[in-house]
């Protein structure tokens, strides 16, 4: 780029980082329209139009820029994000490979590779290249844990258990590890120990994560704890995991499976109603509710709910007569 060409584009790339994309935008094309088309202008122009949710217009202007230049490892990488975005998990292998070279089999390179196989279902294939991967990086932390992940997305969940705890052993707070150990010892009943590597996770800043994942640790924490016949505590940590995710099914439902074994069913079909307004056609809230209604001694609200998990009032798809829908004062 020459002169004045460079300053605008040096403008453009400061209106760009400070989230004023329009003027960003405008900049650029003027650039183009000079035909001085080049890789950097057009990335730039890709991260413009990926920031504001134009993605096909970001596609094919990141494709432009490879055309030029094929071995502009920003431009690749920046592709492959978009990619992951649109779930192009295919598209996204071979430009994967493409940055693997460019970039001498950089290790974080050939991990997205791994974690991009299993988004795959490739499962196997995931495996077999983190066993390579280990050869030359025996002693890596993540290495050891996406291996540990693998090998529990496979089925091999005590292999994994060992990786995970060599892992912890090294780094008490290592996230991977704290979580999969948690989930280890609620699938095998040790609620305690469970609780404890669940709540290491809330209390290490480093770990916490998405507003998601948090509600997931509560959630995880709630259940181990109603296991452990700890009603209240189970009733707080659900509670803070709706707090940070309310759209997930099961934390309604369990909150409500613990409030009729506390004997509140006032609260018990109130949080059970919610969990039904999510997912509809969940025959077994249905039942749920039904049992509920049973213990309050409403038969004919039971027998009506029982009669809708049982499927003799059916849910039919739209292409028929319809979905059965719900009469929301009936709740």
């Amino acid at each position: 780029m020459q002169g004045n060409h460079k300053n605008k584009y040096s403008i453009a790339v400061n209106f760009f980082n400070a989230g004023r994309f329009q003027e960003s935008e405008e900049l650029l094309k003027g650039l183009i329209e000079k035909k001085q088309i080049d890789p950097k202008i057009l990335n730039l122009m890709g991260g413009i139009y990926m920031n504001t949710q134009r993605n096909k217009l970001a596609y094919k202007t990141f494709k432009e820029a490879i055309k030029i230049d094929p071995k502009n490892i920003t431009v690749v990488k920046n592709l492959v994000t978009l990619l992951k975005r649109l779930e192009n998990f295919e598209e996204v292998n071979k430009y994967l490979i493409t940055l693997s070279s460019l970039t001498n089999n950089d290790l974080s390179t050939r991990l997205e590779l791994v974690n991009n196989l299993i988004s795959l279902n490739r499962k196997e294939e995931a495996f077999n290249l983190i066993e390579k991967i280990e050869e030359k990086e025996k002693n890596s932390e993540i290495v050891a844990t996406t291996k540990a992940n693998c090998l529990f997305l496979l089925k091999k969940y005590e292999e994994s258990k060992k990786i995970y705890e060599k892992v912890y052993s090294n780094n008490k707070e290592n996230y991977h590890a704290l979580f999969k150990l948690g989930y280890f010892n609620l699938e095998d009943g040790k609620n305690e120990m469970a609780i404890s590597f669940f709540s290491k996770i809330l209390q290490i800043k480093a770990n916490v994560r998405s507003q998601s994942e948090i509600g997931l640790i509560y959630y995880n924490i709630g259940l181990a704890y109603e296991r452990l016949n700890k009603y209240d505590e189970a009733e707080e940590s659900y509670l803070l995991s709706l707090k940070y995710k309310d759209d997930e099914v099961n934390v309604y439902t369990n909150l409500s499976n613990n409030y009729v074994k506390k004997n509140d069913l006032d609260k018990a079909i109130n949080y059970i109603k919610k969990a039904i307004l999510i997912e509809p056609t969940k025959r077994i809230l249905y039942m749920n509710m039904s049992i509920i209604y049973d213990k309050i001694g409403d038969h004919r609200k039971a027998v009506h709910y029982k009669r809708i998990a049982s499927g003799s009032i059916l849910f039919k798809p739209k292409e028929e007569d319809g979905l059965y829908e719900l009469n929301i004062e009936e709740l």
